[in-house]
């Protein structure tokens, strides 16, 4: 099987099709990505505190975090099609870092909250399930919380068409640079599902990085349990088909995502692409589709981040109970 090494001089901090491939792939080849933190591995202990004497890239802008793995090329792949990236497996490794940077997060001028302006590090440890693997076991917060591993991956996208844009921040939204996915940390690209992305170049030049040990919605602060790891992940190709923004199919659910602000603008605009997607591919009536999504109470909303001045990202999801 394919393997792409954690290796610093590989890693790319933006998505671009100006990069040689790290590896080609064929369509359903499961390959083997190994990914490092969003700090890139440099907070290895709570005394290592994220600031520019440890962390240079944070006086960038922007900031120079989250280490993509990429990009993969996916043979077959051409512009107008779709990749539907499977996320067979996710392994996070050792420890997670969280951390509080400072000037940076809701609370970053608040004298109430002084305490939490950073600079800040948290290591949590990890304990191994029963699996004999790290991910189906749990993330120690401190001596007295603990919670279970929910692993996902928090950077994905083929390359845009002829922009570069930072693996951190936006704009990710259709109508700037072309839907092509970025730094959405959804909890949704975990292992099990599939998300599905529009490719604007030969070989669609894939990008995953920002392993996440787990994340509370909307990403408080804007870390969340970063870690380094392994991912295994195969590709397939829908051909000659476009979609507004990227998808993701679960076992048993359907999830429309988009990015952008308004908050509000976001989720509206995702539930009108779900509405599109329902009848395109299920054979709803318009007004069908209009009156479900309102009236039926399996109809989610989801807020995955949510980080002052940057991008919202949000998902819409409807079960495949309603589709059939």
């Amino acid at each position: 099987m394919k393997r792409v090494s954690r290796d610093p001089e590989k890693f790319r901090y933006v998505f671009s099709n100006k990069f040689k491939p790290v590896i080609e792939v064929k369509p359903g080849e499961e390959f083997i990505l190994e990914t490092e933190d969003a700090f890139g591995g440099k907070l290895r202990k709570e005394s290592d505190l994220p600031t520019t004497a440890i962390l240079p890239g944070l006086h960038r802008m922007p900031p120079y975090l989250n280490p993509l793995a990429g990009p993969i090329y996916v043979a077959g792949a051409e512009r107008g099609d779709l990749i539907a990236v499977t996320i067979h497996e996710i392994e996070p490794l050792e420890q997670g870092v969280s951390v509080v940077i400072p000037g940076f997060g809701p609370l970053a001028d608040s004298k109430k909250w002084s305490e939490c302006a950073g600079p800040y590090t948290r290591i949590l440890k990890y304990e191994k399930g029963a699996s004999g693997k790290y991910q189906d076991g749990k993330i120690f917060f401190n001596e007295r919380i603990s919670w279970q591993m929910s692993p996902f991956m928090g950077c994905i996208g083929a390359a845009p068409d002829f922009e570069e844009v930072s693996s951190l921040v936006g704009p990710y939204d259709a109508q700037a640079v072309g839907a092509f996915g970025g730094n959405w940390d959804s909890r949704e690209v975990r292992a099990g599902n599939k998300v599905f992305l529009p490719s604007f170049n030969e070989g669609a030049l894939l990008y995953i990085g920002d392993m996440h040990a787990s994340q509370g919605d909307a990403e408080w602060t804007g870390v969340a349990v970063e870690t380094k790891g392994e991912l295994r992940v195969s590709c397939e190709i829908v051909k000659n088909k476009t979609i507004p923004y990227g998808r993701v199919e679960k076992p048993d659910s359907i999830i429309q995502l988009n990015n952008g602000r308004p908050l509000e603008r976001s989720i509206t605009q995702a539930w009108i692409w779900m509405m599109d997607w329902l009848v395109q591919e299920y054979k709803f009536k318009q007004i069908d589709a209009h009156q479900f999504i309102s009236c039926c109470p399996d109809a989610r909303i989801h807020v995955y981040q949510m980080i002052p001045d940057n991008w919202y990202t949000v998902g819409v999801e409807i079960p495949k109970k309603y589709l059939v």
